[in-house]
Parts: C-alpha cells; structure tokens; sequence
C-alpha cells in the first residue's frame, strides 16, 4: 500500500480547508494510506511519506493579516497604482479605461497597429 502525507499550515484557513479536500478525495482511494498534520506540528519519523508528500502553505508569519496594507498592489507598485482610477473607471466608462490602458501599453510596449487602431476606432465617440 502506498502511504499519503499532506501537511498544510494556513494562518486563514483557506489551506487547510484544501488540504482537507485532498485528504478526503486521498481517503477514496483504496491503494492509499492517507495521513494529514499541521505543519506546525512535529513530524515523527514514521509520520514521512514512502510514496508521497504534499505540502500546503499560505501565510507562514504570525502576524499575516489577509488585508495588510503592506500586501496591497498600490503599497507594491505606487507608479502603476498611480494609473488605477483612469484604467478602472466601472462599466459606464469601460471606452475611457480602454483608451488609457491602450495609452499605457503604447507607452511601454510594443503594441499590434491594427489591434490599436481598431481600439481608437471603438472608443473615439466616447
């Protein structure tokens, strides 16, 4: 028989609700011995796979915090964030944000003519 382990260490709970469904959907199959701990927890020595070993981390600080400041696009990138309102207008401004996203890879990149001028084409009556 083969033998599973799947450790998994989630500070929201997000990993080990998956490293559950992979242990259940694991425990389905006749051929597997199937085991799952925290990783937090000591592994004993006969705790370690012979066949397998699947390991789940999210945050692994203790202070993680889902909505940190510090994690937050514009935080990481202030001169692309700096473009946001232009290029995220909502739906009633979707030609608006398509004309500064077009803007924005001219800018910087190397862009399709006729992908750009069809763009300008739909967007220059709004």
């Amino acid at each position: 028989m083969k033998r599973l382990l799947i450790i998994h260490h989630s500070m929201t709970d997000g990993t080990r609700q998956m490293a559950q469904a992979a242990l259940e959907g694991a425990m389905d199959e006749s051929n597997i011995a199937v085991a799952g701990m925290h990783a937090a927890r000591e592994a004993a020595a006969d705790d370690l796979p012979n066949d397998a070993l699947v390991i789940g981390l999210g945050e692994l600080t203790d202070n993680a915090r889902p909505f940190a400041a510090e994690r937050r696009f514009e935080q990481r990138h202030p001169h692309t964030a700096a473009l946001l309102p232009a290029v995220a207008q909502g739906y009633e401004h979707t030609p608006a944000a398509a004309q500064a996203i077009l803007e924005f890879l001219e800018a910087n990149f190397p862009v399709n003519p006729h992908m750009a001028q069809r763009i300008k084409a739909l967007t220059a009556n709004s």
